[in-house]
């Protein structure tokens, strides 16, 4: 793992005397970007994370992430995923789709930094269980 991780590659502190407080949410966000804030700070508490005045930064960040994500979704759903160009003729992807998948990813990393992440804890998502007895390819195949 780089220098900077600890046992399970969970990112760690630089400095280990970081004072313990609740971050503070900036002025001048759009409303949107506020009811995100609001709700990733919430669910940090929920969680049970402790926090620094500084995950500010990446709270702000996360929120202005989401509510960019909503206005692309939001012109994905009015425009479709594909759009026409009105003078040749030609279907390409809509803008906003490549939008959405840039700022899905951005999102995730985000989230993974502020530890709200299966993965970013060490938990990550599992699959079913297998049956106690696995069927033999033949027995599936000759199923009724």
């Amino acid at each position: 793992m780089g220098r900077h991780c600890g046992d399970e590659g969970q990112p760690k502190r630089r400095n280990a005397n970081i004072v313990p407080g609740v971050p503070v949410k900036p002025s001048g966000l759009s409303a949107r970007a506020g009811f995100y804030w609001n709700q990733i700070l919430e669910q940090l508490i929920a969680s049970g994370i402790q926090l620094v005045t500084g995950d500010a930064h990446l709270i702000t960040l996360g929120a202005c992430v989401k509510a960019d994500l909503e206005v692309s979704w939001k012109s994905v759903q009015e425009g479709g995923r594909y759009i026409t160009n009105l003078k040749t003729g030609a279907v390409k992807l809509n803008p906003a789709v490549d939008d959405c998948n840039r700022l899905s990813e951005r999102l995730q990393k985000i989230l993974w930094q502020l530890n709200l992440s299966p993965r970013s804890r060490g938990n990550p998502p599992t699959a079913p269980k297998a049956k106690d007895e696995e069927q033999s390819l033949e027995d599936f195949l000759n199923e009724d």
